[in-house]
């Protein structure tokens, strides 16, 4: 499952994190994620 959060940060920027979870027989088995400046980056 895939989902994008959006953050503003201490100096009132915008930072969009990509985060991933993969689960097999509800366990999380695999777990990434990543900052991106701008939203159509995370996207990608």
């Amino acid at each position: 499952m895939g989902s994008i959060v959006e953050r503003k940060r201490k100096d009132g920027t915008i930072s969009n994190r990509a985060q991933i979870l993969i689960k097999s027989k509800g366990r999380i088995v695999h777990q990434e994620s990543s900052r991106f400046d701008r939203l159509a980056t995370a996207k990608a």
